[in-house]
């Protein structure tokens, strides 16, 4: 496939396509153009981790064409039932269409190509690897030396996570350590487990996951989904190489809960 790479919003949605190809996407993904725009030429990109409120106004003052999502802004099958779970998409897209702004979703395509989240991950973490290996399309299990304490720093300090989660009471050794991206889900935590994981880090782990997690003794620092954040250095990096007449512009979330400790005034 020939790419062309003058700066217009068809031209970047055909590379991307093309770099992360919608044949490795899961089944239930809603990723790619979400929202379209007559727009022609391209000046500007936002890349975010999710099109909100305040990612919005930020494509809006920088007068961006084309916001670039990991997580899918419409994930149902009509918009009447996206806008009765989520009603704050509603005045989103609305604004969106006004400002002729287009968004384009790479979710699991992305994930799943060369495990493009896990390695992101695992490169930011900063742990020393002597070995890595798939343990499926999207996660990864990594020959490590070091130890729960240095990994719960190496998150804080290198991921900028401050609000985790464990079922860990003291240190230990860690010699395998599992990357499970995001909502890993119990099937890959326990496939994590058979390849001899001392440790899995994960997200958005239900009550009845803690439960089989509690019963095969399995050893979990669960992190916010926002640490798939490093999504957006990459694709920057990339639209940089292949398209540098275009600005491409970042967003960067917080967490947007915290363990409490102690009373609030």
């Amino acid at each position: 496939m020939t790419i062309n790479f003058e700066p217009t919003i068809k031209n970047v949605v055909d590379f991307l396509k093309f770099k992360f190809t919608s044949e490795f996407a899961a089944p239930w993904d809603t990723e790619g153009l979400e929202v379209p725009s007559a727009q022609k030429t391209l000046d500007k990109i936002l890349v975010a981790l999710d099109l909100t409120q305040k990612v919005l106004e930020q494509a809006i003052t920088s007068k961006v064409g084309l916001i670039i999502i990991h997580h899918p802004f419409f994930f149902y099958e009509t918009k009447v039932d996206e806008y009765k779970k989520a009603p704050y998409k509603k005045v989103i897209y609305s604004k969106l269409r006004k400002e002729g702004i287009a968004v384009y979703t790479l979710h699991t395509s992305y994930d799943s190509t060369n495990h493009s989240t896990a390695n992101a991950i695992l490169k930011n973490l900063g742990l020393q690897v002597y070995e890595k290996k798939a343990i499926d399309n999207y996660n990864l299990i990594v020959d490590v030396k070091t130890n729960f304490n240095l990994v719960v720093s190496a998150v804080q300090q290198n991921l900028k996570l401050l609000q985790l989660q464990s079922n860990v009471t003291k240190n230990f050794v860690v010699k395998k350590l599992a990357i499970l991206p995001g909502s890993g889900g119990i099937e890959a935590v326990l496939t994590a487990k058979k390849n001899k994981a001392d440790l899995v880090l994960t997200s958005d782990l239900k009550w009845s996951d803690w439960l089989t997690i509690e019963a095969q003794k399995i050893n979990v620092l669960q992190l916010s989904h926002l640490v798939e954040q490093h999504f957006v250095f990459d694709i920057k990096q990339i639209l940089n190489q292949h398209f540098p007449k275009i600005q491409t512009i970042i967003y960067l979330a917080n967490e947007i809960f915290a363990n409490i400790r102690g009373n609030y005034d």
